[in-house]
């Protein structure tokens, strides 16, 4: 994942739709019976495993969002560090979608750069 804390997916409109953090991302990767019975996963040599990231192409973030995401993790651009980190401790959420005025993705903000 290069260091990314995660991904916010934008609408059409380029108004953050949902706030995956890194976890949840990595999570979409893995096969829901490997994550449901760990035993699986002592079970499968890396030569198998390394055949599973075939499996996920062509697949859209799209396919991969939740049925009923939560809402995105967001803060207007003139939040204070204050309102940020009351946001991020609340929401367990290590990434933060910025949005202007019109709800409008203009920047992220990390646990890392918090």
């Amino acid at each position: 994942m290069s260091r990314l804390p995660g991904l916010i997916v934008v609408d059409d409109a380029s108004r953050p739709r949902i706030v995956l953090p890194g976890t949840q991302v990595l999570g979409l990767a893995v096969p829901g019976a490997y994550q449901k019975d760990p035993a699986l996963t002592r079970i499968v040599n890396e030569e198998y495993a390394d055949t599973c990231w075939l499996e996920l192409s062509g697949m859209t973030v799209g396919d991969a969002l939740p049925e009923r995401p939560a809402k995105p993790v967001k803060v207007a651009a003139d939040a204070t560090w204050w309102e940020v980190a009351a946001l991020v401790a609340r929401l367990h959420s290590p990434l933060v979608a910025v949005v202007d005025q019109e709800r409008l993705l203009v920047g992220a903000i990390t646990l890392d750069r918090l």
